[in-house]
């Protein structure tokens, strides 16, 4: 009667141990997709500053150009879409977006000219 129970357990371990394995595999899909979107949205992040900067500095007179088409191209060069370019006193105001398969990452960013008169 006791060697009944015994052949109830038996495998079980192997059960628990695929599910074990399944479930570690599911926690790193899940982890490494976080941190795939959190290295997207750092660098919409810097193409954004980069993009404001350059728009900054055309305004200044050290880059030649025109403010927003400049920001255009910096982002385009980063893989980024300019969604928006405010040129308002001295400052420049940016909006970008840069889409990941299943979704779209926008950020903003503003740089100011400083020491000139406008």
């Amino acid at each position: 009667m006791l060697d009944s129970y015994r052949n109830v357990d038996r495998g079980s371990g192997v059960t628990l141990l695929i599910l074990l394995l399944g479930l570690f595999s599911l926690t790193l899909l899940l982890l490494g997709s976080a941190l795939q979107l959190v290295r997207m949205e750092v660098r919409t992040q810097g193409i954004a500053d980069s993009a404001a900067t350059v728009a900054a500095d055309t305004m200044a007179g050290i880059v030649a150009g025109y403010p927003c088409e400049n920001a255009e191209q910096i982002t385009r060069r980063n893989g980024g879409n300019l969604i928006s370019c405010r040129i308002v006193s001295s400052v420049a105001s940016v909006r970008v977006g840069l889409g990941h398969q299943w979704n779209e990452i926008f950020k903003d960013a503003s740089a100011e000219v400083i020491g000139t008169q406008f």
